[in-house]
């Protein structure tokens, strides 16, 4: 649970860094619904990223986890 933590706390920090904060919270909002088949899609190409598929295997990880999704909104909301 540490690792899943750690991760959602470094992804919300590269999203405010590039100024995409409240984009990511208003697509992770909006699209929470969806938030389970973009979760199949990144294990669908974790295969292909090489050394980048255990970070898409972690997103996609967060992203089956309604409570995980609710922290990364509330990450970003407190950086913003």
């Amino acid at each position: 649970m540490d690792g899943e933590l750690e991760f959602s706390q470094r992804l919300a920090m590269q999203l405010r860094r590039a100024g995409l904060g409240d984009l990511a919270v208003a697509l992770l909002e909006g699209g929470a619904p969806l938030a389970p088949f973009a979760a199949q899609l990144a294990y669908l190409v974790e295969p292909f990223l090489g050394s980048s598929g255990r970070t898409a295997a972690r997103l996609a990880h967060l992203l089956e986890d309604p409570q995980g999704l609710d922290e990364l909104v509330g990450q970003l909301r407190e950086g913003s």
